[in-house]
C-alpha cells in the first residue's frame, strides 16, 4: 500500500486479517439446522453460503482498494461500499474493518475485516477518508479526523 500527501509517498505494509463474521450470520435455532451452527471462540454463529460467496472476492477487493473512499460508523470502525453483481443485481456489499498501529518488525497497519454482507439500499450519510491517508495516519499513530459527526451504521 503506498500512501503519501502530494509528491511524498511511502509504501505501508498492511496485515488483513479476516473475522468469522465474513462467511457467517446471526444464528437463529429456528432457521438454522446444527449443520450450519459454527463456533469461533465463545460465538456461535450460523454458516451463511451468501456471505460466504461474497466473501471468496474479499482479498481481491482488498488488493484493490487503492485510492478509493472509505467511511466512518457509528462504531468507530470504518466500512468499504463495494458495488457487487448478484444475480444480475448490483445491490452495495458492505466491508466493515478496523485499522491500528502495528509491531514494526511485522506490519505498519492491522487491517481486521470484522464483518461483510450485502446491504441493500445503504446510503453513504457519512465523512469519507481516502483509504491511502487512514492507513498513513494509523501507521504514524494519529488519530483520522471526521469532517462531520455521525456515521454509517
Amino acid at each position: 500500500m503506498t500512501a503519501g500527501k502530494d509528491t511524498q509517498a511511502r509504501t505501508y505494509k498492511v496485515l488483513v486479517n479476516f473475522s468469522c463474521h465474513c462467511f457467517t450470520e446471526e444464528l437463529d435455532d429456528q432457521i438454522h439446522t446444527p449443520d450450519y451452527h459454527y463456533v469461533h471462540e465463545n460465538e456461535r454463529r450460523a454458516f451463511c453460503p451468501v456471505r460466504y460467496e461474497l466473501s471468496r472476492g474479499l482479498p481481491d477487493i482488498i488488493r484493490e482498494i487503492g485510492n478509493k473512499r472509505v467511511y466512518f460508523t457509528w462504531e468507530r470502525n470504518y466500512v468499504y461500499i463495494e458495488q457487487v453483481d448478484d444475480q444480475g443485481e448490483v445491490v452495495p456489499y458492505t466491508i466493515f474493518f478496523d485499522v491500528k498501529r502495528g509491531n514494526k518488525g511485522v506490519a505498519d497497519v492491522v487491517m481486521t475485516i470484522v464483518s461483510a454482507y450485502a446491504k441493500p439500499g445503504m446510503a453513504k450519510q457519512a465523512s469519507p477518508i481516502r483509504f491511502p491517508m487512514l492507513i498513513a495516519k494509523t501507521a504514524r499513530g494519529e488519530k483520522p479526523t471526521i469532517s462531520k459527526p455521525g456515521g454509517i451504521r
